[in-house]
């Protein structure tokens, strides 16, 4: 029931169920379990800095109304 009005999966309410109850603990000082959340966007795509300050290098050259 709480499935259907809450939308949430049963995964999702039994990982819920499980910490509330101590079957599953979190530590005080977390928010989320270790491991948890999102990875950082530098985790994804190692290169992201090198590809984004090359999508910008020739615009940063210095001013255009003076060659």
């Amino acid at each position: 029931m709480v499935q259907e009005i809450t939308g949430l999966s049963s995964h999702t309410l039994k990982l819920g169920h499980d910490q509330s109850t101590g079957v599953e603990s979190v530590p005080k000082d977390r928010i989320r379990r270790v491991g948890g959340g999102r990875k950082s966007i530098t985790e994804i795509y190692p290169d992201i800095e090198t590809t984004l300050l090359g999508l910008v290098k020739e615009r940063l050259q210095g001013d255009p109304a003076s060659p």
